[in-house]
C-alpha cells in the first residue's frame, strides 16, 4: 500500500480569506488537471445565481481563491463552483472513521482530491470540516 500524507489546515476568518488562503496553498502547476473533468465553458451568470441564492459565502470564497491563485475568477467559478460538470457515471462520496482506521470512497481522483485537510469557520456560515482539492 502506497503511503498516504494529508496536510491539516484550519481557517477561523471571512470567507474570501479563507479562499484566499486555501489559494495560496494550492499549487497552481497542478491545475491542469482540472482541466480534464471539466467543461471548456460554463455558465458564469447561473453559477453565481445558484450559489447566491444558496450558498452566497462560496462566492467570496471562490473569489478569494481566484485572488490567491492569481487566476481569472470565472476560471475559479469553473474549477471550484461545481457547477455544472459533467455527470460521472457513479457519485456517491462515503467514508467511515474510527479512532483505528479512515476509510473513504473516491468519486474523483486522489491525484486532486484528499491532500489536504480542512478544518474552515467562516465569520458567516457555520464551520465545516472536508477535504480539499490539491495542495
Amino acid at each position: 500500500m502506497n503511503e498516504f500524507v494529508v496536510d491539516i489546515h484550519e481557517f477561523r476568518d471571512r470567507s474570501y480569506t479563507i479562499g484566499y488562503e486555501q489559494g495560496r496553498l494550492l499549487d497552481k502547476k497542478q491545475l491542469a488537471v482540472y482541466e480534464t473533468f471539466t467543461k471548456e465553458s460554463m455558465d458564469l451568470e447561473g453559477a453565481q445565481t445558484v450559489l447566491k441564492a444558496f450558498a452566497p459565502h462560496l462566492l467570496e470564497e471562490i473569489h478569494g481563491l481566484a485572488d490567491g491563485l492569481r487566476i481569472p475568477y470565472d476560471i475559479a467559478m469553473r474549477y471550484f463552483s461545481g457547477y455544472d460538470l459533467p455527470k460521472l457515471q457513479a457519485m456517491g462520496c462515503s467514508s467511515i472513521v474510527t479512532q483505528d482506521f479512515m476509510v473513504r470512497n473516491y468519486d474523483f481522483s486522489p491525484l486532486i482530491y484528499d491532500h489536504q485537510l480542512v478544518f474552515a469557520q467562516s465569520e458567516e456560515t457555520y464551520g465545516s470540516v472536508g477535504y480539499s482539492p490539491i495542495t
